[in-house]
């Protein structure tokens, strides 16, 4: 239990009444062994409420790794905090110990009692969080009405000492002796490995609106009801102002991208917890006339303007996260965490990020891309998935034009272009200040032994979603002297450096979630005092992992074409595969740094 772990759960019971809907009771008495200041976090030592719930019971003890009692908090020493956040408003609460540890290892045991009239939002069971996290003990019982049973779905539990036992009124799951998961890069995201159980009730709450949902499809219309038919109401004077802004145009898609651009120009995004468990929207009038709203309200607000002059689109949940989870296809249930609006185009649905005042219609970026999500359609709830953005559409161009002079400065004439996944890593470049700027290529050439920018410009094509990036750069030291001579490194700005660490006996598979293509062509002239005495091989590889290409051409006596292709690939791969993949990647680290010679005649 120990082998990779900052924590260790010893023990941990968790019993849920649910016979009564309406006030479900949960009780947990948990221990965890923390190890070490990276464990803290593992003790979890709070508790949600809300207008609907309330916190009955809270109490900690902290002993030391002999058993000794160290500390007792009682439910008064908890902080009782809005869980707001970052959020504008929220009406959940959480009460949690601010307990700062002064040794390791210490045992924390925590005990909670909680009545919640939103039966809707059981949690489903992770064995482990995370990370580094071990458990040693583990039982939860579920006891409900026979009327309303409860639905369960178990995954990634292969390997692992779990059990499942249901009666017609309760649910144990019982677990003993999960080892701590080892993080490993380049694997799939952690809803994918990690073992857990997904719970809901057909029947269930939320806010004192009942619901019964068993699929998908009546999840959608249950919400389309509840949820959303009682606020997409719009001010007349702006349902004229949109009519009037897209009476020129002809097709959907420029009258769906003018609405989108004038929702980016309105309002802005904050973040907003209350409704129905923070499910239901906010009216789109208030939308309108208060030019703010979460992910919720800005999605519902541009569906109201699209519906206005006729254009259907989908409310739609999901997971938005760089974890990358799903949401799962065949358990309905309350997931996700975030909402976008879905287009239809045939087949084929645009997908708007309506949070945003920047990205451009149609893009969603890595926050939301290739992940299952659920449209509320007039049909109810339907699955679909939204835009995978594959590796040749995540390219990186870059042309460069270098003049050497004869102390071995270069003078550099860059100009990179940036489009899928690789636009959203530049384009809000355009909002920074010279400064800010600056300091922006300087934590991202740390290769460069120190360099000036002379000037630059940027261009950010919302039409193509393409970022364009000019600069001129002054290099003093980029040149290596050797004697009279220099060793010159000719791909100077796009070095690949991440090689994964070392890893021994990897258990996950590896995952290149986003592959890429980078295509660099750079011109160096030399002066006339100056002469290569000869021009590299050509390199090329060719693997499972992708691709890699350089050549060199002399263009004359004084000039030298240098051009490098790499083109990584998406894809999944056995664990064997790690140390094959390490090894292409350090390949092309060590190709990138390729150099000439250049002498002095």
């Amino acid at each position: 239990m120990l082998e990779y772990a900052n924590s260790v759960v010893l023990d941990e019971v968790v019993d849920v009444d649910a016979t009564n809907i309406r006030n479900m009771k949960t009780t947990t008495r948990r221990v965890v062994a923390v190890l070490n200041k990276l464990g803290v976090g593992d003790a979890r030592t709070y508790a949600y409420y809300n207008g609907n719930s309330r916190v009955r019971k809270i109490e900690a003890k902290v002993y030391d790794a002999q058993g000794n009692l160290h500390k007792r908090y009682r439910k008064r020493d908890f902080l009782d905090v809005s869980r707001s956040g970052g959020n504008m408003y929220a009406d959940s609460r959480l009460v949690y110990l601010d307990y700062t540890p002064t040794f390791y290892p210490y045992i924390m045991v925590f005990e909670s009692e909680v009545e919640s009239g939103d039966s809707g939002l059981l949690s489903s069971h992770w064995f482990v969080r995370g990370y580094a996290e071990s458990l040693l003990n583990f039982e939860k019982n579920i006891r409900f009405s026979e009327n309303n049973k409860i639905r369960y779905k178990a995954k990634n539990l292969d390997g692992y000492n779990v059990t499942i036992a249901e009666s017609p009124n309760a649910l144990n799951i019982k677990a003993t002796h999960i080892p701590a998961l080892r993080y490993e890069e380049h694997s799939p995201s952690w809803a994918e490995i990690l073992p857990h159980v997904l719970l809901a009730f057909n029947k269930f709450q939320l806010k004192n609106v009942m619901a019964s949902v068993d699929s998908w499809e009546n999840f959608g219309t249950w919400m389309e009801a509840a949820l959303l038919s009682d606020v997409n109401d719009i001010p007349e004077t702006t349902i004229a102002r949109i009519k009037q802004l897209v009476s020129t145009e002809e097709t959907n898609e420029a009258k769906a991208r003018k609405i989108y651009e004038f929702v980016q120009d309105k309002v802005r995004y904050v973040s907003i917890q209350i409704g129905i468990g923070g499910w239901k929207p906010m009216p789109a009038s208030d939308v309108d006339r208060l030019s703010y709203g979460d992910c919720k309200a800005l999605t519902n607000y541009t569906k109201a303007l699209l519906d206005a002059v006729g254009i259907p689109s989908y409310y739609t949940i999901v997971y938005g996260d760089k974890s990358h989870r799903d949401l799962d296809d065949d358990f309905a249930s309350i997931q996700g965490n975030h909402v976008i609006l879905g287009i239809p185009d045939g087949d084929d649905i645009t997908w708007l990020e309506c949070t945003s005042q920047d990205l451009p219609y149609g893009y969603i970026g890595s926050l939301t891309e290739d992940r299952n999500v659920v449209m509320i359609t007039p049909e109810g709830g339907k699955l679909a998935r939204t835009k995978t953005y594959e590796s040749l559409e995540n390219t990186q161009i870059t042309q460069t034009s270098i003049r050497v002079d004869a102390e071995g400065t270069l003078n550099a004439e860059f100009e990179r272009v940036s489009q899928g996944l690789q636009y959203e890593n530049k384009y809000g470049l355009v909002i920074l200040n010279e400064s800010e700027v600056d300091r922006y290529y300087k934590r991202t050439w740390k290769h460069i032994n120190g360099f000036s920018i002379v000037d630059y410009e940027f261009d950010n094509n919302r039409d193509s979603i393409a970022f364009t990036e000019k600069l001129n750069l002054k290099l003093p030291n980029y040149s290596i002297a050797v004697g009279e001579s220099f060793l010159l490194t000719p791909n100077v700005f796009n070095q690949f450096r991440a090689i994964p660490p070392q890893i021994h006996d990897r258990k996950q598979n590896i995952k290149i979630r986003h592959g890429f293509f980078d295509d660099d062509s750079v011109i160096i002239e030399i002066p006339s005092e100056m002469s290569i005495e000869s021009v590299p091989e050509p390199i090329q590889i060719e693997n499972k992992f992708g691709t890699y290409e350089v050549t060199f051409s002399r263009l004359s006596e004084q000039c030298v074409a240098y051009h490098r292709k790499f083109h990584l690939y998406r894809g999944e791969f056995p664990p064997e595969a790690y140390q094959a993949f390490r090894d292409f990647l350090r390949t092309v680290s060590r190709a990138d740094q390729t150099t000439i010679l250049l002498t002095k005649k």
